[in-house]
């Protein structure tokens, strides 16, 4: 079992894609003890009717079986999970991370966050796309920093784009 600082012996889970098997076993290798995760138990977690702020229809509760998944538990019943995707070597976004009703604030999402990172290379980017305000405490609770992506309104002219002339209309 993994600790990680924990009160909770939580036992961490993994699952990836087998078009990913490459970085998926890179990345079982660095989580030590981390047994493999059967998508269909994390099933009762997402359908459940407490997803807090999370909207049931989340279109990457049908999508998780093309990304990662690191998942943690107490014997073999996960309570929570982090869904992620690698961009590239230096590069993860989490998608979403949940857990049960009962076992929030209890270390829980810092458990398996930690495990992400232990996962990941030194230097490695974590980000968040899209967040709750709930999720936001979280994640800066957690050592995320708030970013800003950069950004042009459409419409201003810029003397380093090019000019509307050269521009081939879309049909």
């Amino acid at each position: 079992m993994i600790f990680f600082g924990s009160v909770y012996p939580w036992q961490l889970y993994f699952y990836y894609p087998q078009e990913k098997i490459n970085e998926g076993q890179f990345l079982i290798g660095r989580l030590s003890g981390a047994k493999k995760l059967d998508l269909a138990v994390l099933k009762p977690l997402y359908e459940s009717n407490d997803l807090g702020e999370i909207d049931p229809n989340y279109r990457g509760f049908q999508e998780m079986a093309r990304n990662f998944v690191l998942a943690a538990g107490l014997g073999e019943k996960p309570y929570g999970f982090c869904v992620f995707v690698i961009e590239r070597s230096d590069l993860v976004q989490i998608d979403i991370v949940l857990t049960a009703p009962g076992w929030r604030r209890k270390g829980l999402g810092r458990f398996l966050l930690g495990a992400l990172e232990q996962a990941c290379l030194p230097g490695t980017v974590i980000y968040v796309d899209q967040v709750t305000e709930i999720g936001r405490k979280f994640f800066m609770s957690c050592g995320f920093t708030k970013d800003v992506n950069l950004f042009k309104i459409a419409g201003r002219p810029d003397e380093n784009c090019f000019p509307a002339q050269n521009v081939i209309a879309w049909k």
